[in-house]
């Protein structure tokens, strides 16, 4: 178990130079042939005590961004105290132009503040856009609400999460100018139907046999997610473990009171979650009609560990399934149990639902939370409790406002030297930290502080007020 961790000695800042440099030299030591494929995650402008925490989300992260059938590690550069990893982009089932999409997002390893000089040009010439920060990769690859406009509710353009996961998925889709199936590749899921494509969801088999999948009603108040009533169901999938969706409704009434419909025939929202035989889970939100959304409707769902309560693809996913998937409460199984019973016109339609609503579902459960358990094990060595409380902790410390002390820790310098950059400079902000000891919000240090404090640094150089 996690307790008070103990104080360290805070390690030296490098700059995106000297990292460069540490990079050049690691990738000159891998075989030639592969030197393309490696990527690299600096850590070194992480505090010490956020390090390690960061070091199991990085693995954790990278192999849920992956396809690949077995689990990998990143590896730490050697000499460099665990503050730069390495990795092969086909570990993780990624491509060379998947990777350059995102790691062009990356705002710091980015001229003009990457210096020229013979250890960039090596890098990038032999592997392209090799290097980014990790803490901004987990972070950003973990929610893509991020990339959607004001007002909109999907992501546009290159979205880390999709643009990595699937970068080698091939998809069967109906081209809307000519009406012909396509196949497209390296396409996110744009709707359930494509979903289940991707993910094998076995929906043949299930209308063959319809005792496979199994479902549960969630009634309104006993959803930790939900306002209102949800239906939940587990069916089989060809990956060889589970598939899951849930069905959330925007009031409990009528045609969407599952007390009384016992199955959903109308919803609002839906959430799909897909599980690899190894347990990793894969996610998806999707709106009333089955098409993919990147945040939810806040009037449907919440999130409770979110500032404003938003579900996002994938981390609100990943901070609510603590355990993999939830064993939820059943109402009608409850109903049941206490003596009602069900009126149902015909044999048939009876069997399917008592199949369907009052077989155990918790054996699959638990059977996927063991497997979820182990996956994580074997990214990070965390139990399916820490990862999370690491995962929120490196997120919420990345995207909390940055004092001097930090800004001059991500460029590289101390802060006396910053401190004497900020000087040169005119920018209201800059002197508010300077002046009023003021914290720079991430997003303003990501679209452009860094970059402009950097060339600051430089002019402080080029006029000698710091070495």
């Amino acid at each position: 178990m996690f307790g008070p961790r103990p104080k360290l000695p805070e390690l030296p800042a490098l700059s995106v130079g000297e990292v460069t440099e540490r990079v050049a030299e690691h990738l000159a030591t891998l075989p030639a042939e592969y030197r393309h494929q490696a990527v690299y995650f600096d850590l070194s402008a992480t505090p010490t005590r956020y390090l390690e925490p960061l070091q199991h989300q990085l693995s954790f992260v990278l192999n849920h961004l992956s396809r690949a059938p077995t689990i990998s590690r990143p590896q730490p550069v050697p000499n460099c105290d665990q503050r730069i990893y390495w990795a092969y982009q086909d570990w993780y089932h990624w491509t060379p132009k998947a990777w350059e999409q995102v790691s062009q997002l990356d705002p710091y390893f980015r001229e003009p503040v990457v210096p020229s000089g013979p250890a960039v040009n090596y890098v990038r010439a032999t592997a392209g856009n090799a290097i980014v920060r990790a803490d901004w990769f987990a972070y950003w690859t973990m929610d893509v609400s991020l990339f959607a406009e004001p007002g909109q509710f999907v992501a546009k353009g290159v979205v880390p999460y999709y643009t990595l996961l699937y970068a080698k998925t091939k998809i069967k889709r109906k081209d809307p100018k000519t009406g012909k199936v396509v196949e497209v590749v390296g396409k996110a899921p744009e709707n359930i139907d494509e979903f289940y494509q991707v993910w094998e969801a076995d929906l043949e088999v299930l209308k063959r046999y319809n005792n496979l999948d199994k479902g549960a009603v969630v009634d309104e108040g006993d959803s930790l997610v939900s306002y209102h009533n949800r239906f939940i169901w587990d069916i089989p999938s060809r990956l060889g473990t589970r598939f899951f969706q849930t069905f959330d409704m925007i009031d409990s009434v009528k045609e969407r009171d599952l007390l009384e419909t016992l199955v959903p025939k109308k919803w609002d929202a839906s959430e799909a979650i897909a599980q690899y035989p190894d347990g990793r889970q894969y996610y998806l939100l999707l709106d009333g009609a089955g098409k993919r959304v990147d945040w939810a409707d806040p009037r449907l769902v919440r999130d409770t560990g979110d500032p404003h309560f938003i579900v996002k693809t994938p981390g609100s996913c990943v901070s609510c399934h603590v355990q993999g998937k939830h064993g939820p409460s059943n109402a009608v199984k409850d109903l049941i149990d206490s003596g009602a019973d069900l009126k149902i016109k015909g044999y048939e339609k009876t069997e399917r639902i008592r199949s369907l609503l009052l077989s155990n579902m918790d054996k699959n459960i638990k059977r996927s939370q063991e497997d979820y358990a182990d996956a994580i094990k074997d990214c990070n060595g965390l139990s399916p409790a820490e990862n999370v409380k690491e995962f929120n902790i490196v997120r919420g410390w990345y995207d909390s406002p940055l004092a001097i002390s930090q800004a001059a820790r991500e460029c590289g310098v101390t802060v006396a030297d910053m401190e004497a950059a900020i000087a040169l400079g005119i920018k209201g902000r800059y002197i508010k930290m300077l002046t009023e000891n003021k914290a720079i919000p991430r997003r303003n240090w990501e679209q452009g502080g860094f970059q402009e404090l950097s060339l600051l640094l430089i002019e402080a150089r080029r006029q000698r007020i710091i070495k």
